[in-house]
């Protein structure tokens, strides 16, 4: 029975570390592994990765021995279906806005008669139907992927989310902060007033009904306002990871130039 590797980290860690895959690469993934992360997050809603694409990068991710989340496109269960059927151990459904969503979004995931998901017992995700019987695996949700709400639009935060916290089923809450920021009108200011507020509800919301928190983070004072937030997944992105560390190589490289010729 294949084992989720997302549930087993947030069961033993307090706090876990992902890395958001910005360049589908399997070579990535698993440096990201190597170098200590937790899970990789594959984004097939702005990155456009395609199914085809998620499987390898799952594939990676199994090889390295670190957990693996996609972001799908929507929360129609025919698109939920192709990439859960990867074997990722997280599914992030983007723009979900309300209970009803959440439902969605947790039905597309959940064989009947806990939900829609069409069955298929010898997918990747069911090891190809060799390590169990079909009966075991359809029942066996603890290894299902992670069901994970992306909390993004100001009707999220503003409409009944306390019903959405209820989910029975939903996992954890995302934290779309730029996105939020857009639709609270203060583009990009993610320590305004009109989005910390949100955040803030999200947070107590999630603590009430056993939802962990998900966001993403840079900087010092990022990492230490999500932290007391209560949030458990943080993650940074690899470009930017990558971008920040060759800058600062580069100027260090041209200091030390100066150095010899002024």
């Amino acid at each position: 029975m294949r084992e989720n590797k997302l549930r087993k980290v947030l069961a033993e860690k307090h706090i876990t570390v992902g890395a958001f895959m910005d360049f589908p690469s399997a070579d990535l993934v698993e440096f990201t592994a190597w170098v200590g992360f937790d899970w990789i997050l594959i984004d097939a809603e702005h990155v456009g990765i395609s199914v085809e694409t998620c499987y390898n990068l799952v594939r990676a991710a199994d090889a390295a021995g670190i957990a693996s989340i996609v972001r799908v496109p929507d929360i129609s269960a025919e698109t939920i279906l192709a990439y859960a059927d990867s074997g990722v151990d997280g599914v992030i459904g983007p723009h979900v806005r309300d209970a009803a969503d959440a439902r969605a979004l947790v039905a597309a995931l959940r064989f009947a008669p806990l939900g829609v998901r069409g069955a298929s017992a010898g997918s990747r995700a069911a090891n190809f139907g060799i390590t169990q019987s079909p009966r075991d695996y359809f029942g066996a949700v603890e290894t299902h992927p992670v069901a994970m709400a992306l909390l993004e639009d100001i009707e999220a935060y503003d409409g009944d989310l306390e019903a959405t916290g209820q989910v029975e089923g939903l996992d954890v809450f995302c934290l779309g902060k730029m996105d939020l920021s857009i639709s609270a009108g203060v583009p990009g200011d993610l320590g305004h007033e009109a989005v910390q507020s949100r955040l803030h509800k999200a947070a107590d919301v999630a603590q009430r009904h056993g939802k962990v928190l998900n966001e993403a983070v840079g900087d010092r004072a990022s990492i230490e306002r999500a932290v007391r937030l209560g949030s458990r997944m943080l993650m940074g992105s690899v470009q930017s990871l990558i971008g920040q560390a060759g800058q600062s190589f580069i100027e260090t490289v041209a200091d030390v130039g100066k150095a010899k010729y002024p």
